[in-house]
């Protein structure tokens, strides 16, 4: 897991790196929540945070990362969506998350129309409802859920 974390990290660090001028410091947000329920240890998206920021301390030079934490409400969001280069997102069931706050899931699409990363790790790609998959999967490519979640915790 560690492994494929790092290569995300890295490729997003590099794709980073052709999106903005060579002279500007790229602004990566990294977002997580706090605890939704799954057995403790399992989706530590803070923690998650913390390991990603280390990751990226390599490009420190190029990079400037900021960690927030997105809990609803999350009133602020829109606006550091805006004056972020690029996301990382740690949260839980990320595809409802982009779209429960349509000024947050604006954002994001202004994110990508200016060609701003975004990356979802782990439970931050998908959701249980499949009314969420089509958002997602229009802005990231890719999305899981619904009816075909393989893996299910009650």
């Amino acid at each position: 897991m560690r492994t494929r974390t790092f290569l995300l990290v890295l490729f997003f660090a590099a794709a980073l790196s052709f999106s903005t001028p060579a002279a500007e410091l790229k602004r990566v947000l990294l977002i997580g929540q706090g605890p939704d329920g799954h057995p403790p240890g399992t989706h530590e998206f803070m923690a998650g945070c913390r390991v990603v920021e280390a990751l990226l301390k390599p490009w420190a030079g190029e990079i400037k990362t900021t960690i927030a934490k997105a809990d609803e409400p999350w009133p602020e969001g829109p606006k550091i969506l805006d004056e972020a280069d690029g996301i990382v997102l740690l949260v839980t069931q990320g595809a409802r998350w982009m779209q429960t706050d349509v000024a947050r899931f604006n954002a994001l699409k202004r994110l990508a129309e200016r060609k701003g990363g975004i990356v979802a790790l782990h439970w931050s790609v998908g959701a249980k409802d499949a009314e969420y998959i089509p958002g997602q999967l229009a802005l990231l490519g890719g999305t899981r859920g619904g009816p075909e979640r393989k893996y299910k915790i009650l």
